[in-house]
Formats: C-alpha cells, sequence, structure tokens
C-alpha cells in the first residue's frame, strides 16, 4: 500500500525565502488577503504551525465589513493571557500561490498590535508545507 503523501499528486504551488522579522529573524511569511463584504484587507501574515486557526487584529473585520458586535466573543488562549476573540467565515486569498484560496473560519483577535497568523485549519489540511531552515526558505506543494 501506497504512503499516505504519495496517494496525493503534488503540484508545487511555490518556493519562499523566509523573510526578516524586525530585521533580526529570518521567519515563514505570506501574503494573504482577507476579502469581505466590502473590502479586501491584504497583509504580510506569519505562518504559525502551532496556531489552530488564522488570527488577525479585529480592526480588520470592521474593515472588510463584518460587524462583531453580534457575534459572541471567547476567550483564546495565547502564550501571555487570554484575549477575546471572534470566529467569522472569511475568504482567505494567497496572490503568492497563484492566487489559491479558500473559505475559512477565522479569528479577529481583541489586540492591535497582532501580527497576522496563518494557522493550521484548514489550510494545513489542503497543502504540505517544508521548511529548508539551511537554506533559509520553505516550499509548499498542494495535497489534491
Amino acid at each position: 500500500m501506497p504512503s499516505k503523501l504519495t496517494m496525493f499528486s503534488r503540484l508545487p504551488l511555490g518556493t519562499f525565502s523566509l523573510r526578516y522579522h524586525s530585521n533580526t529573524f529570518r521567519r515563514p511569511e505570506l501574503l494573504v488577503r482577507v476579502r469581505g463584504r466590502l473590502n479586501a484587507f491584504d497583509a504580510s501574515a506569519l505562518i504559525d504551525t502551532g496556531a489552530d486557526r488564522c488570527c488577525f487584529p479585529a480592526s480588520v473585520a470592521g474593515y472588510i465589513g463584518i460587524d462583531l458586535g453580534g457575534i459572541a466573543p471567547f476567550n483564546l488562549g495565547t502564550v501571555g493571557q487570554p484575549v477575546r476573540a471572534w470566529e467569522h467565515r472569511v475568504v482567505l486569498e494567497f496572490p503568492e500561490l497563484q492566487s489559491y484560496s479558500i473559505d475559512a473560519e477565522v479569528w479577529f483577535v481583541d489586540n492591535p498590535t497582532l501580527n497576522p497568523l496563518i494557522g493550521r485549519d484548514p489550510l494545513f489540511s489542503q497543502i504540505q508545507l517544508g521548511f529548508r531552515q539551511s537554506l533559509h526558505a520553505f516550499y509548499i506543494l498542494t495535497t489534491a
């Protein structure tokens, strides 16, 4: 029986350089476009394999036309203290990945200084992500 990885036809979506963050660390970041009813918001987002979901500052929700007032907040555990967050479905587009897009439940977080995060759900079930740290690079393949 073939291994699970060989059962997928894998197409390269790209190889990317780790980008400098605050001129000190190289981190895996991608341009992500969060599309709402009114607008779209573009941001360089950190690929965070430890984050459950994609996270954006709550101000992004208002900018793209989502009213968080009618959505019940929940407490999101973080490395620091818990913060308020709201969940909402949006379209995420990745211009650097051949305009790859997905519908996703994301978290809008009550933290204005939050660096946008690309978390595991749902993107990591649709791609294969690999790191070549010695080359300061990462790559992304489709899994289907």
